[in-house]
């Protein structure tokens, strides 16, 4: 019995401490993956609706620190802008979708109704580009309302300058 306490010993460590080291290196793999470190842009189009005054305009954000707006119709600035976005600016905003599950939701959302705002909002991270459509902003989840509005919000903050 004595010869086989050491095996028995390296069995139950293979049993209970390969599997947690498996794990774990999933949950890393997952982690890196899932990074904000990952995110280089993030772009959000609202494309009107069919009746009514809703903004029509797309801001793009990047890592790399530019920005770009186009405003079309029922916005502030109409034509084509650059400005810059703060690193940290950017980070946070990344964090925020990962948070969120950005990358977790459906690709459409309320396809079928006919007089609803539009928007598309569209991820880059590594060398996926997530897109998600709506066509109605109270149908689809509470996390891409949120997710859209937090673009609009640091989207308001840049000092943009119109292009010439």
């Amino acid at each position: 019995m004595e010869r086989f306490f050491p095996v028995l010993l390296v069995m139950l460590f293979m049993s209970i401490g390969v599997p947690a080291y498996v794990t774990q290196q999933d949950k890393n793999e997952q982690d890196k993956q899932s990074s904000p470190e990952l995110i280089t842009e993030i772009t959000l189009e609202r494309k009107g609706c069919f009746h009514g005054t809703c903004p029509v305009y797309q801001v793009s954000l990047r890592k790399d620190g530019t920005a770009t707006y186009t405003g079309r119709k029922y916005v502030e600035r109409i034509g084509r802008y650059r400005g810059k976005i703060y690193p940290h600016q950017f980070d946070r905003l990344a964090k925020w979708l990962e948070l969120q599950g950005y990358f977790k939701l459906q690709k459409n959302y309320a396809e079928g109704m006919n007089d609803a705002e539009e928007s598309i909002t569209s991820v880059v991270r590594g060398d996926i580009r997530k897109t998600v459509y709506t066509r109605n902003t109270e149908d689809p989840p509470i996390e891409l309302w949120g997710i859209n509005a937090a673009i609009d919000d640091v989207a308001a903050h840049i000092q943009w300058k119109k292009e010439q």
